[in-house]
């Protein structure tokens, strides 16, 4: 499936708040690259994030367990229901950097919105 598809299929959803998140950013066989290495960028829009695990034309960490290095600062990072969305992927990105100063997670799109993904108000009707 290609990012561009899921990224347009989003857009014609025409919903307040879209995310995509790409931890597909490795070295090896295959389309959808730019240049040697890396995943190229698919572009954002109003309402949409799009997240990766590191810049384009980079090769993101796949660490030591189970999970890379992205997945587990992302997974600890989403718990945290009482940020934003954009400050939940601002702790992915510093603790991935933390532990790999040579892979920065981005970020592209224009969400204007405080989104939460859980409401920190408690449940919403």
């Amino acid at each position: 499936v290609s990012a561009e598809n899921i990224r347009d299929k989003l857009k014609a959803a025409n919903a307040r708040v879209t995310l995509v998140i790409l931890d597909a950013c490795r070295d090896g066989p295959g389309s959808g690259k730019s240049g040697s290495k890396g995943l190229a960028r698919i572009g954002g829009a109003n309402g949409l994030l799009v997240a990766y695990a590191t810049e384009e034309d980079q090769v993101a960490q796949d660490g030591q367990g189970q999970n890379s290095p992205y997945a587990q600062a992302l997974a600890q990072a989403l718990k945290r229901t009482d940020l934003p969305l954009l400050a939940q992927f601002d702790l992915v990105g510093d603790e991935v950097r933390r532990k790999y100063p040579s892979q920065a997670p981005t970020r592209e799109g224009n969400l204007r919105a405080d989104a939460y993904l859980v409401s920190p108000f408690g449940r919403v009707n």
